[in-house]
């Protein structure tokens, strides 16, 4: 199933990564760098899915996920390079819908988002 995908990052690399493992299932990836304007961002785009990267410098990713649900019950996954089971708990009781962690391999991050999709379809 295919979607519009927002990806909040402004690390470089992870944006090439998802966009190199996502649009070959029909995805449309919308990038935003910043936190500011993201409520009109959601509301103009009405992503299916957030990407978040929650490493970004000088801005908590994890408020900024609080802040999302706020306004939008939208499929978020985290990305973050936190790897301890504590970080993870802590990513998915703010209510996100996956918690993954980089580096990780395309077929999986596919895998993850596809999931998502599924689940948010049902």
């Amino acid at each position: 199933m295919a979607g519009k995908v927002l990806v909040v990052s402004k690390d470089t690399k992870l944006m090439e990564f998802i966009h190199r493992n996502l649009p070959n299932n029909g995805y449309q990836i919308i990038n935003t760098r910043a936190d500011e304007g993201l409520k009109s961002i959601l509301d103009e785009v009405k992503p299916h899915l957030v990407i978040l990267d929650i490493m970004m410098p000088q801005l908590d990713g994890i408020e900024l996920c609080l802040s999302i649900r706020q306004w939008s019950q939208v499929p978020i996954i985290l990305l973050s390079t936190w790897k301890t089971g504590a970080d993870k708990v802590r990513g998915l009781d703010i209510n996100s819908s996956n918690y993954l962690t980089r580096p990780m391999g395309g077929t999986e991050f596919r895998k993850q988002a596809e999931r998502v999709f599924q689940h948010d379809s049902n």
